[in-house]
């Protein structure tokens, strides 16, 4: 991965993933999996011009419910390994 993310710094390829915050885009601190980077690379390498993953607001939730069931639909910023009702589900 790191040989990936130098590839993609020389050649302004995005590989970060983002998330929308009000009005902004803000790194996540996560990155994409690899098979998408490696896409993003072919694709510029073929004149296209690659997009940065960007979570929608819809999508994200960064104060996380207690409780889970198996009807709730999880978002981004509610998954923790360390959450015993979210580990039981999966």
């Amino acid at each position: 991965m790191n040989e990936l993310r130098v590839i993609c710094n020389q050649y302004d390829i995005p590989y970060e993933i983002y998330m929308e915050k009000g009005s902004e885009q803000v790194k996540t601190g996560s990155y994409d999996r690899k098979n998408i980077i490696i896409k993003r690379i072919i694709d510029k390498i073929n004149g296209k011009n690659p997009r940065k993953t960007l979570y929608r607001s819809a999508v994200i939730e960064l104060n996380p419910k207690k409780s889970f069931t198996k009807h709730n639909l999880m978002k981004y910023g509610e998954y923790k390994n360390g959450n015993s009702n979210i580990l039981k589900l999966l």
